[in-house]
């Protein structure tokens, strides 16, 4: 529970600089550019997520199992010359999206050159989590978020929040990653262990890749607004997307943590995740019901008169976060005991019907239309994960 109070604490705060940020970034924006820039964060994220190929998930596992694990080496080895290519994509993507929406060309690059530093620093902290030292994570993760809303405040007296955020975002991204390299230790690659060539590690990770693709696909929901509603109504709809990042952050959280020790469990033959999973569920549906009443007084307090359009939307997507907080824990008891496939395959189906559900939702009710259609999808997998997943679960153990 120590652990998981450090990596929620961390997350928790971290995500809530973030959302800060992002607001200081709509209030200075109209929402046609916030519209493009969450759009491009989306795009960001996806693209994270494909370059990933469940990397990040298959070193967490392989580190739980044995803190000398030959294969960690290679796969951190192996990872930084994957981010040579999604910098490659991210770049390409920053500049179409920028002459798409007859801004700066470079507008979004500072975006994309932090994102991958980021991705970089990250799965060396999944190793320390693995380990059980979250207050690396504590730490490099509330630098690298505080670093970025003090600079984009400062930078924005200057140049557009858009801008400032990216230049902020890439130094704090920049040293965080430094730092990262510093406290983190990656053990040598023998001999025998470079040998293994990449595909087939990649075969290894195929079901978390799997996984996090089609769950990181629904950040494709901003792009989609802006295609099948209007810039507009992108807008709206990015604000609350990004939004209810911090809320998103308990369920991470508690699986970030749940699943290297789920792996133990399962080798060792004993539970120790059960009952904390349980109240966590239930202790994240009231708060987010209650919360849900706040949206109003959120909206007009913290973006203003001209985002109260968003009100309705807000509301459906805090309470679809009960059905995503069931499902982002299942996904890690159920993969910490070999139901990756199973669990890929739920996420494909319903993140597919999501983003439809997203498409014709907003084009026929806007940032609101969207947000439904984003949380019959929640709802829609968290089922799933129950009724298939869970009873498949208890048969094996």
């Amino acid at each position: 529970m120590k652990r998981f109070a450090w990596i929620i604490s961390s997350r928790f705060l971290a995500s809530m600089l973030q959302a800060v940020t992002f607001v200081l970034v709509a209030r200075g924006s109209d929402p046609k550019e916030f519209g493009y820039f969450s759009s491009y964060i989306g795009l960001t994220l996806v693209v994270n997520s494909i370059c990933d190929f469940g990397l990040t998930s298959l070193v967490t596992k392989e580190r739980a199992k044995s803190d000398t694990s030959s294969t960690v080496g290679l796969i951190i080895s192996r990872y930084k010359a994957l981010g040579f290519g999604q910098l490659i994509i991210l770049i390409v993507l920053a500049i179409l999206l920028s002459k798409w929406g007859e801004y700066h060309t470079l507008i979004f690059v500072p975006i994309a050159v932090a994102s991958v530093l980021e991705r970089q620093a990250e799965i060396r902290l999944a190793l320390a989590i693995a380990d059980g030292d979250t207050k690396k994570n504590f730490a490099v993760l509330l630098l690298r978020r505080s670093l970025t809303l003090v600079v984009t405040i400062i930078m924005s007296i200057l140049y557009s929040p858009v801008l400032s955020y990216g230049m902020a975002y890439f130094l704090a991204a920049f040293i965080a990653w430094i730092w990262t390299r510093r406290i983190v230790r990656v053990p040598p690659i023998p001999d025998q262990v470079q040998r293994v060539s990449i595909l087939s590690m990649l075969c290894d990770a195929r079901p978390f890749w799997i996984n996090s693709m089609a769950a990181q696909a629904r950040n494709l929901d901003v792009a989609l607004v802006s295609i099948f509603s209007s810039a507009a109504a992108a807008g709206i709809y990015g604000t609350i997307a990004r939004s209810i990042g911090p809320l998103r952050m308990f369920s991470s959280s508690l699986s970030t943590v749940v699943f290297p020790q789920a792996v133990k469990d399962r080798i060792e033959g004993q539970s120790t995740v059960n009952r904390p999973v349980i109240l966590s569920i239930l202790g994240l549906s009231i708060f987010y019901f209650v919360l849900s009443f706040s949206a109003e007084y959120f909206v007009r307090i913290l973006l203003g008169e001209e985002y109260l359009a968003a009100v309705d939307g807000l509301i459906i997507v805090i309470l679809s976060l009960i059905p995503a907080s069931i499902t982002s824990i299942l996904t890690a008891l159920m993969q910490a005991y070999g139901r990756e496939r199973l669990v890929s395959a739920i996420a494909v189906t319903s993140s597919g019907l999501g983003l439809i559900g997203v498409a014709v939702g907003s084009s026929v009710a806007g940032a609101t239309g969207a947000a439904a259609g984003i949380a019959v999808s929640y709802a829609l997998q968290a089922l799933l994960m129950v009724g298939f997943g869970a009873g498949n679960f208890r048969g094996k153990n």
